[in-house]
């Protein structure tokens, strides 16, 4: 990203192998011109977005740790959004926290056994970065969540309200 006021000068070479030739994208060598294309002064730009956001829930506690790495760009806050599932909109109704000045943040409002998705946000003034990727986890649960009502706890559930044992013979 560039600051406000800095002018951006763009250069083209362009080269032919054949100096009696005109350059084009297809002959290459020879440095036969060079030209200024573009001088652009930047007027206002917003702030890159942070990265690596990860998720972590607290066990057995309706807490979740979120961190993630700083905009490349000098940033004033950051802002969190929360969704139920993946894809969520990043809108007002999912945002959960505004004006952070640091790189993490604890959800505390969330309740056991319920799935969370996360991203956030660079702001910088009036002007908002795009978002992180996307990280979840199941509250009151610190695993990675993939084996969550898998099928050791359909085991352990039919053994305890079914009366059924498991065979482990084969």
């Amino acid at each position: 990203m560039f600051p406000p006021g800095q002018t951006i000068v763009l250069r083209a070479t362009l080269t032919t192998s054949d100096p009696g030739r005109t350059p084009t994208l297809f002959n290459w060598g020879v440095t036969i011109a060079e030209t200024t294309i573009a001088a652009v002064t930047v007027s206002n730009q917003g702030p890159g977005p942070p990265s690596n956001l990860r998720a972590t829930a607290r066990d057995g506690e309706a807490t979740i740790d979120l961190v993630w790495e700083a905009s490349l760009t000098p940033v004033a806050t950051y802002t969190v959004y929360r969704g139920p599932e993946p894809g969520f909109p990043l809108d007002a109704t999912h945002e959960i926290a505004g004006g952070l000045t640091g790189t993490s943040w604890s959800d505390t409002t969330c309740v056991i056994g319920a799935g969370y998705y996360y991203r956030v946000t660079a702001v910088l003034g009036a002007y908002v970065s795009l978002p992180t990727n996307e990280a979840g986890a199941i509250a009151g649960y610190a695993g990675d969540g993939r084996d969550r009502l898998g099928l050791e706890d359909l085991w352990a559930f039919a053994g305890a309200n079914l009366g059924g044992t498991r065979d482990t013979s084969t």
